[in-house]
Formats: C-alpha cells, structure tokens, sequence
C-alpha cells in the first residue's frame, strides 16, 4: 500500500478548499492513523481524489500513500464524479448499521462478509458509487473496528458488498472507536466552485418544456404560475406583465393566446429543436421591451419562475432579482420561484433512487452557499437551492419590504408587492450584468446601453421628486 507520491498531479476541476487550519486536523487525522483510504489517481499521474491528503501528507514530507490508479482510460465525467463521490462517501447514514462478519485485524485486509441495513437513506450515493465500481473495481476503502463496525464510508462499504465485490478495510482497535471517528468524522474542507469555469448561456440546459401545443399535455406544469400567477390574474385581467427568464415560453404565450397583455424576454432562447440561441429572437425582444418601457412604462406584475434555482453565482443571481424590480412599477405584484434546500437534503436521505415519476435521482455536491456544479455534455452546469430566508431575502433586491414564501417539499414560490425603488447604481449593475452576458463563439448579448436607455428616464423623474 506504499505507492509513490512524486509526479501525482492534482485536477484543476478539484471542487474543494481548505483552510490552512483544516489541513493541520487533517495531517493530525494522518499522523495518528495513517491514510484510512486510498488517493485515487489515474495512470498517468492525474489525481482523481485525495487532494488535500496529498497536499497534507506533502507538506509534512511524506513521500507514499495507498493509492489506486485506474484501471483503462476515463472520461473527465469519470474523474469529476470520482472527486464528488470520494468527498461524498465521508458522510455516512446513522441508519445503515453495517456491520464485517468475518474476523478482522488492524490494518489493511479485504473481506466479502458484511450486514447492514440495506434499505437506508443515501440510496442515491450508494448507486452512483456502484457505477464507479462497476465500471473501474473496487476503488475506495471503509474503516471498521475489530469487532467489525464499519464507523467510516459506510455508503462505499454496502455499495462494494451488494455488488459481490471484495472490500478493502482498514482495522482499527475497538477501544479507540470514538477517537477515530471524531477524526474521520470531521469535514476536511468544503465544496467550492469558485474556480471552475462558468458559461452563463450553458444554463439554457435548465430550460423545461412547461406547456408544448399538444391539447391536454402539461408536461412539465409550473406551480408558480397554476397557483400564484394565473389566480391573480383572474382577479386583474387587465394588468400588463412581463416574464422574465421565461425559458421556451410556454406560459406567457399561453397567457397571450387567453387575450391576456404579457410580454416575455429569455436571454437563451433557443433555436427550436436545437441547442443554438436564438440570437434574432432576443434582440428582437429585447427591442420590444425597451419599446414597451418608453410607450407605456413599467409592468403591473412581473413573473420569473424557476430562473433563482439555474443562477450560477451570487452576482447572478443579484442582476435576476434587482431586475425584476426594474421591471415592476411601483405598487405592482412580482412573483418568482426555485428549488428548496431541503430538497436535497430529503433525496440524500432518502433509500429510494428513483422520484415519484420514476426518474433517477440526481446527486448534488453543495458549497456554502447552495450551489452545486454537475458537469454535463462536457461543460459546468449550475443549481441554487435556497432556504425561505434566502428567498425572502431575494425580495430585499426587487423593492419588496415582505415577501410571502410558500416552501413546498421541491420547490418554493414567493411574491409580493413592490414597495420602492432601490438605488439606481443597482439597477444600472444588473443591467450591465444581464445585458452583456457571453452567449457562445465569443459573442455577447451587447445589449446593455439600449436598456439602460429606456430604464433612465423613471429614475430621472424620481430624482426629481415628480
């Protein structure tokens, strides 16, 4: 298990930061009981995972490690799902009660025997983990004490054991069980996407297909708008709208085709059928929205539904939200929605790998602050998730003193009325932001100054005090 660490690289997609301060618990965590799972890298040197255990046993001057390569070539989806799972394995079900029913001794040693409690949570981890072994072998490791309790990567354990695979354990004596896991228990590090590259208009990926032109088929229906939206507007008929973020479109030109007066703008319209924006169609919209600000002024009611939860960074989501207070006349109604942080926590949890509609789960990796990264077709794709305090802190961008949240089980919706304008320089930010995002072949939407221009003159009337 002594394998050389001169020439391991570490990837430059690792999705993980440490602090100083948690590389020093880390290397404690080692100096008392040595490398507890192996560092896996590829053939030719590329570290998979392990990074901050290779940078900690570095640091600190030693020179080998248990380490698995990979066997054959990998895709780097193969590698970005190895790092995420590897960090996802630390967590382990206080249900799964796993436990080696064969005799063990301290250190390294493989085993075939083991109970456990099958149907636990974090089914979802333990599928994407079987993938992996299926595909590459037996890759990971678990920790178990000598009277067999497997107190470390419980999830790789049940995985490797179902598929009739050999499991590789370290033994640890059982006298010292709390020590171990107050160590192997910690979190050394945390989910980070901030250096990973970031192309807004691959967010188009998110766009669903909420109401096609097939009578009777809802495929993909929008809560906000069956249960805010379209009940509100039974009560004002006669209220301009606007929906930013509208995706296909589905609903405003349903809501058009009832006779209501909706506009909609989607800076990633795509080309039907085709994963190409639609660059004729948005400047084309983008024309008929500064058009409409100038002739007949701001909107009655502003919609964006489920945008917050395909926002990619912080200043995104900043620029979405102040520019549906633009957008809003003072007075009107501003509704918005996205997915809840609880949800991801409930599918962890949860000892079903399919949804309700019989999908496969999807297996999110969270930093701080709610976003997750999946790489997908070859690219980062972000989600946010958020708690009903970050989404009525939304409302603080928009001009809303109280918002009202309805937090479902997937996702949220939240309106309100709009109050006040906030500051100018804000608005000009957002609009910068929106309005010059990168659309693909290194060309940008370029639109900034025409919007800025038809938002200039409410603002100047403001200052005024008119």
């Amino acid at each position: 298990m002594d394998y050389p660490l001169e020439g391991l690289r570490g990837a430059e997609y690792n999705p993980r930061k440490i602090s100083n301060e948690q590389l020093q618990k880390l290397w404690e965590s080692i100096r008392r009981f040595g490398v507890v799972k192996p560092i896996i890298c590829k053939t030719d040197g590329l570290i998979v995972a392990g990074h901050q255990r290779t940078k900690a046993l570095r640091a600190n001057g030693v020179n080998t490690a248990p380490v698995y390569v990979l066997p054959g070539d990998t895709t780097q989806a193969d590698e970005i799902k190895f790092n995420q799972l590897h960090n996802g394995t630390d967590v382990d079900h206080p249900d799964a009660n796993a436990w080696i029913r064969e005799p063990l001794k301290l250190g390294w040693q493989h085993v075939t025997k083991m109970d456990a409690n099958w149907t636990c949570g974090m089914q979802v981890i333990r599928t994407n983990i079987a993938a992996l072994i299926l595909k590459f072998g037996p890759w990971g490791a678990c920790v178990a004490t000598l009277d067999g309790e497997v107190i470390h990567c419980t999830q790789y354990a049940m995985a490797c054991i179902q598929l009739n695979q050999p499991l590789l354990v370290y033994g640890v004596p059982t006298e010292r069980k709390a020590e171990y896991k107050e160590f192997l228990g910690d979190q050394y590090g945390r989910f980070s996407y901030d250096n990973l590259e970031r192309k807004t208009y691959i967010q188009t990926l998110a766009q669903l297909n909420r109401i096609r032109d097939v009578p009777g088929t809802l495929p993909r229906e929008s809560g906000l708008y069956r249960d805010a939206v379209e009940p509100w507007l039974k009560e004002n008929p006669k209220a301009r709208g606007f929906d930013f973020g509208s995706g296909k479109g589905d609903y405003a030109g349903k809501l058009r085709r009832e006779g209501y007066n909706m506009m909609d703008l989607e800076l990633f319209r795509r080309v039907q059928g085709q994963n190409a924006i639609d660059t004729v169609w948005v400047n084309r919209a983008i024309n008929q929205l500064c058009m409409a600000l100038k002739k007949m002024g701001r909107f009655d009611f502003v919609v964006c539904d489920s945008v917050f939860n395909s926002v990619d960074c912080p200043e995104a989501e900043f620029a979405v939200a102040t520019m549906l207070g633009a957008l809003c006349k003072v007075g009107g109604r501003i509704f918005y929605s996205g997915r809840t942080l609880k949800s991801v926590h409930a599918a962890l949890k949860s000892g079903n790998y399919k949804t309700k509609n019989g999908s496969a789960q999807q297996l999110y990796f969270l930093d701080e602050e709610g976003y997750s990264g999946i790489f997908r077709n070859g690219e980062w794709f972000y989600q946010k998730f958020h708690t009903q305090e970050q989404c009525e802190h939304l409302g603080t961008y928009m001009g809303i003193e109280a918002p009202e949240a309805k937090m479902g089980s997937g996702t949220w919706r939240c309106t309100g009325i709009k109050t006040h304008d906030v500051p100018f320089e804000d608005i000009e930010r957002a609009i910068r932001y929106e309005f010059e995002l990168d659309w693909p072949e290194g060309k940008k939407i370029n639109r900034s100054e025409d919007v800025l221009a038809a938002f200039r003159p409410f603002f100047a009337e403001a200052a005024a005090g008119t």
